[in-house]
């Protein structure tokens, strides 16, 4: 029988994982707002129907006539965000002095009744509602349904983008249910990671503790903030760098679309921290790959995979079959 084939029972963890009280999702779901306008339905009273469509766009045109590239869309096709030539910069010798690709495009997020000029656009919400875009260097959420526009940079939000190709959001979430948003504030030398709901507005932070944030990001389980931390100075420097460079701003429409842009060794190395979401200890283990849940899934130096829940580790893979 090969050693790959029986991999070892159940065995007792040397280490306690702080861990949720509860296997299910930590986030509380998000209330509406009660209506003071709409009357309860009849017990019996068959649901609500749904639109099939959202406002049309129409047929006018938006900002100029240069040719545009769609960038992004929301699934219910509450809003687009496209990137437009602008047509004094089609006009200019391609190598003029001065002249680049970001000074020749602007890009728009539109919506019916709203054109919103943009930086770039980030990241939206999984139903389409909201959305993160840059705009004059801030972090702002928007909200499609009553088009409300939030500066998160004015509440301390970390606003850096990533140089990496296909990986440029750093520290924006939303969750799965689209109804919080992730993100890192830095305060004072003091960072924490913020939950919002969307439907309130009500924030909690958690702490991360000493270090540099590189990633945050949702456990798709809803039970964990999964942060890449930096806090030692593994490449001996005497400081903390991050892996890849930082850009203050998106890369300009279509710029540099035949490269890939990725650094392989560079900067000090970041280590996963598991902050659960109802506010209990942090998880952190060298050994650590990614949760599953209220379980986690680890590898040792020596190749062992394995799951560790209630303090007890099952091994899925022993060191043979890696």
């Amino acid at each position: 029988m090969s050693a790959c084939a029986a991999p070892a029972k159940n065995t007792a963890s040397a280490l306690e994982y702080p861990k949720p009280s509860a296997s299910a999702p930590i986030l509380p779901r998000a209330q509406a707002p009660a209506s003071t306008t709409t009357p309860a339905a009849p017990p019996n009273a068959p649901p609500p129907k749904l639109p099939t469509r959202v406002e049309s766009f129409g047929d006018t045109s938006f900002g100029g006539q240069g040719a545009a590239l769609l960038e992004r869309a929301s699934p219910d096709g509450r809003w687009l965000a496209v990137c437009r030539a602008k047509v004094d910069a089609r006009e200019r010798e391609p190598n003029a002095k001065g002249a680049s690709e970001r000074d020749a495009v602007e890009r728009f997020l539109l919506s019916p009744g709203e054109e919103l000029a943009i930086d770039g656009f980030l990241s939206a919400s999984r139903d389409g509602r909201f959305a993160i875009f840059l705009q004059h260097g801030a972090l702002v959420l928007w909200d499609s349904a009553t088009q409300a526009s939030l500066d998160l940079s004015a509440l301390g939000a970390d606003a850096r983008l990533s140089a990496e190709s296909g990986a440029a959001v750093r520290t924006v979430d939303f969750d799965a249910r689209s109804e919080h948003l992730l993100y890192v504030r830095q305060r004072a030398e003091r960072t924490r990671v913020v939950i919002r709901d969307l439907n309130s507005g009500g924030e909690r932070e958690l702490d991360p503790g000493p270090g540099e944030v590189w990633r945050a990001r949702f456990d798709p389980g809803g039970v964990y903030a999964i942060l890449q931390l930096i806090h030692v100075d593994t490449n001996r420097n005497r400081k903390l760098d991050f892996p890849a460079p930082l850009l203050s701003a998106p890369r300009a429409c279509g710029e540099d679309r035949a490269h890939f842009h990725t650094w392989e060794g560079r900067g000090d190395r970041p280590e996963t921290l598991l902050l659960p979401l109802d506010g209990a200890a942090a998880v952190h283990d060298p050994d650590l790959l990614m949760p599953v849940r209220d379980a986690l899934l680890l590898r040792d130096e020596d190749g062992v995979l394995s799951l560790s829940r209630g303090g007890k580790k099952r091994v899925l893979e022993p060191a043979a079959c890696k």
